[in-house]
This record gives structure tokens, sequence and C-alpha cells, in this order.
């Protein structure tokens, strides 16, 4: 059994979240489980979803 990767994306750019799934979802082993456009969103779905990979924009690290 194959286990893929999930990953949360964390950028405030909704534009740039839809372009990056677009991209990693052709990759067979990646799994997109959650998009957060500010911290507090992306640690409430770190919670909910419990990632492998969060891909985090550098200006949305505070609080974290």
């Amino acid at each position: 059994m194959n286990k893929n990767t999930k990953i949360l994306l964390m950028d405030p750019s909704p534009v740039y979240c839809a372009g990056l799934q677009a991209v990693l979802c052709d990759q067979l082993d990646l799994e997109i489980v959650a998009i957060a456009h500010d911290t507090p969103e992306a640690l409430k779905a770190a919670r909910q979803q419990t990632p492998d990979l969060v891909v985090v924009e550098i200006t949305l690290t505070s609080g974290l």
C-alpha cells in the first residue's frame, strides 16, 4: 500500500495556492489536504488534517 504525502499549503494569495495545488496534484504520491491563508487558519488545519509537510509563505510565520 502506497502512502501519499499529505501537504498543507499556507499562503495569503489564493491564486498562488491554486497554482501550486495544480502543480502538486499531478504528482501521484502527493495530496493537498488543506489550504490556509493565514496563521490561525493554518494551525486549525494542521490540527485537523495532521499533514506530513507544510509549505509556508515566509511572511506568515509570525505566531507559529
